[in-house]
Formats: C-alpha cells, sequence, structure tokens
C-alpha cells in the first residue's frame, strides 16, 4: 500500500484556509499560537522526529522566519537528497503550487549560482 505523504503546515493561521493543500496528503500542523524562536528548531525537530518522510510537503504560511526554520530543519535532519517539497500559494488560480527546493551541498556552489543569476 502506497504511503500518503503528509502536508506539514508551517504555522496554522485561522484565517487562511489551507484545505485546498488536502490534495498533496493529509494535513498536519507545525506550529500555532506565539512561537519561540529560540525553541522553534528543536519543536519542529521533534514534531517531525519519526513523521517526516521523502515525498512529504511544507505548506508554507506565515512569517517569513519560521519558514526558514521549517525548510532548513527538513533539509538537514530529514532530507536524504537535498530537496524539499514545499506548497507556495498561486493568489491568480487561488490554490497550492508545488516546488521542489534544492540545496546544494557545498557553501561554494551557492557562491558560484549568486554569482551566474
Amino acid at each position: 500500500m502506497e504511503r500518503v505523504p503528509n502536508v506539514w503546515i508551517t504555522y496554522l493561521d485561522p484565517t487562511k484556509n489551507v484545505d485546498s493543500g488536502r490534495r498533496f496528503g493529509n494535513l498536519r500542523t507545525l506550529f500555532t499560537g506565539y512561537i519561540d524562536y529560540d525553541k522553534a528548531v528543536e519543536q519542529c525537530r521533534q514534531k517531525f522526529e519519526g513523521e517526516y518522510q521523502e515525498g512529504d510537503y511544507i505548506l508554507v504560511v506565515g512569517d517569513p522566519k519560521l519558514i526558514a526554520i521549517v525548510i532548513n530543519v527538513a533539509e538537514k535532519y530529514f532530507s536524504e537528497n537535498g530537496k524539499v517539497n514545499l506548497l507556495s500559494w498561486n493568489k491568480d488560480k487561488k490554490q497550492y503550487y508545488h516546488e521542489v527546493f534544492v540545496f546544494p551541498d557545498h557553501v561554494d556552489e551557492v557562491a558560484e549560482v549568486r554569482a551566474t543569476a
């Protein structure tokens, strides 16, 4: 039986309707309410532990700092291939779309990409 991916919502904002993310998998919430950024990395790791797998998605909602933390934790601790699946909101189509965020293996590659962009 094929595993249904998890869709990890970075921050559950009651003013945002994330239901259209269900077409990608089971919705799971990482953070709600007040965020203690000093503890956010460890809290995210704990929620992902034993649950996050390759093929899961991160549905980006909320503060860009929190989004960056969640993506970094997913890649650093749980990704085997340096890729993280993101779901971002398309205002025109009013739905989430899939993007793959790829982390380079070396810092030199990042500098090279920036220099040629």
